[in-house]
């Protein structure tokens, strides 16, 4: 089976094109609104890219939430941002997204938790914060 790389990298790069559009939180709505699969505005994805397209959502929403933030503080910008859990508990799936960005080095925390006190994070040393345009 021959591999046309010249094909393989167009695709890459149109990839790469929507993923800088869905990383724009307003753009993300608009994708949101015109993208259809399967004619109803309904699709299947994988519980791995469930997984990955949350992760990213949520570093983005770190990202933007400044010097320190806990996790309902993610939750809650997301959720402003129009975005709707398909998950049972919002903050269980934020959290463990949060994980794996830490685990990835892109956040830290800051304060460690304890009964009826969240942990507060931040994103690592070395990674950018977004600006906010207010």
């Amino acid at each position: 089976m021959a591999i046309d790389i010249a094909k393989l990298d167009e695709k890459i790069r149109r990839l790469q094109q929507i993923r800088e559009l869905a990383s724009d939180p307003e753009m993300r709505k608009i994708l949101a609104d015109v993208i259809t699969v399967n004619g109803n505005g309904t699709h299947r994805m994988s519980k791995k890219a469930q997984k990955g397209a949350l992760t990213d959502i949520v570093e983005t929403a770190c990202r933007e939430s400044g010097a320190k933030f806990t996790v309902k503080d993610v939750v809650e910008r997301m959720e402003a941002q129009g975005y709707h859990f398909s998950a049972k508990d919002s903050e269980i799936a934020t959290y463990n997204a949060m994980r794996r960005l830490r685990k990835k080095g892109v956040l830290t925390v800051v304060e460690e938790g304890g009964p009826g006190k969240p942990a507060y994070w931040s994103v690592a040393a070395g990674q950018k914060l977004m600006k906010l345009d207010t």
